[in-house]
């Protein structure tokens, strides 16, 4: 019998707009209920808008609120945007094994009702470079593979424990980009 999963809490890191992206043509997934993709990679975003991954606020390369989100969008993009707000934990994966993780130091402002949670995504990340990279789901088409929502997320925090170790197992087949990663919790806000 296995014994259950340990979760620890969710820590809230802070905000970023994001431009909205629709099941892209280019796409990998195969699933035909992707809607739109709602990952927290960077890689997942549409062509002229890496640069706001390069701007960061706080330790975890987000937003304290979301109007300082904002700040960075030009106003001609914003009607292609909406805000998003991550949750993540103190742990990461390195080589499928979980290690405890201090996350840097952020004071993000609560998130109003406004905000409704997605799902859970998992993506490659390491502390000193930019913000999130890949997401195996969005960027490595695993979400053909495993049970994922109309966002290309997992339902369950649960589920993103389960995945995560299996990712880069020692003496299995690698299922996405090098890690470590991390297990992100996704909120968006809702549209007007």
């Amino acid at each position: 019998m296995n014994a259950p999963l340990e979760i620890p809490e969710a820590l809230f890191i802070g905000y970023i707009v994001r431009p909205k992206l629709e099941r892209p043509e280019w796409s990998r997934l195969k699933p035909a209920g992707v809607e739109s993709i709602c990952s927290v990679a960077r890689c997942s975003v549409p062509e002229g808008f890496d640069e706001l991954f390069d701007w960061r606020d706080n330790g975890m390369r987000a937003y304290d609120t979301p109007e300082l989100a904002w700040r960075i969008m030009e106003a001609e993009l914003r009607p292609q945007c909406d805000p998003f707000a991550y949750w993540t934990y103190p742990v990461r994966y390195v080589l499928g094994t979980q290690h405890r993780y201090s996350i840097p130091p952020v004071k993000p402002i609560p998130m109003d009702a406004s905000f409704v949670k997605l799902g859970y995504d998992v993506v490659s990340w390491e502390p000193d470079h930019s913000f999130f990279g890949h997401s195996p789901l969005s960027c490595n088409g695993l979400a053909a593979e495993v049970p994922i929502n109309r966002y290309c997320l997992l339902d369950t925090a649960e589920e993103a424990f389960a995945l995560t170790p299996t990712l880069e197992a020692p003496g299995q087949p690698m299922r996405g980009e090098p890690g470590p990663y991390h297990i992100v919790e996704v909120w968006r806000q809702r549209r007007a």
